[in-house]
C-alpha cells in the first residue's frame, strides 16, 4: 500500500494536470509532485511540502493530520507581462479544480487552498527563480492512515 502522504501528492498533481485551460492560455506542460532536476516547459507546477503538523498519537501508533504544501504555478523566467496577466486566468481555474475536489479524490478528509501569492516566485537556485502564482495548500490527512512509530 502506497504512502498516504505519497497519495496525496500524486493526487494533487494529477488534478494540477487536469486543470482547465483558460481562454488564450497556453496548456500546463507538467505537473510534478516534487521539485525536479530543471525546468524546461511552461507553464508547470511544482509542489513543494511545506510542512507536516499536529500529528495524533495513539496505542503506540503515529497517525498524520494536517499537511501543508506549497503549489508554484510557474512561467519561464523573463516572462514579464505574460505572466502577470496570465497568473490572474490561471488563479480562478486552479481555484476552481481544488474547490471541486476537497477530498483530492479521496486520499484526505479535506484540503483546501488557503492564500495565493502573486509576487512569490518558486526559488528554485540561489540564481534562479520562476515567476508564477504560489497556493498555499492545507490537507487534513484521512484518519484511518495510521503508522506505527519507530
Amino acid at each position: 500500500m502506497a504512502d498516504a502522504l505519497e497519495s496525496v501528492l500524486a493526487a494533487i498533481a494529477t488534478l494540477q494536470a487536469g486543470v482547465s485551460t483558460p481562454t488564450g492560455e497556453k496548456a500546463l506542460t507538467h505537473a510534478y509532485d516534487e521539485l525536479p532536476e530543471s525546468l524546461a516547459t511552461y507553464p508547470c507546477f511544482v509542489n513543494v511540502l511545506r510542512e507536516e503538523t499536529d500529528f495524533k498519537r495513539q496505542s503506540g501508533a503515529r497517525q498524520r493530520s494536517n499537511v501543508g504544501i506549497d503549489m508554484y504555478l510557474c512561467w519561464q523566467p523573463g516572462s514579464g507581462t505574460y505572466a502577470d496577466a496570465s497568473r490572474r486566468v490561471w488563479r480562478k481555474a486552479v481555484l476552481d479544480k481544488f474547490d471541486a475536489n476537497g477530498s483530492l479524490s479521496a486520499t484526505a478528509v479535506t484540503s483546501a487552498i488557503e492564500r495565493v501569492s502573486f509576487d512569490e516566485p518558486l526559488p528554485f537556485t540561489p540564481e534562479r527563480s520562476y515567476p508564477g502564482l504560489k497556493f498555499e495548500l492545507q490537507v487534513t490527512m484521512l484518519a484511518s492512515t495510521v503508522e506505527l512509530a519507530v
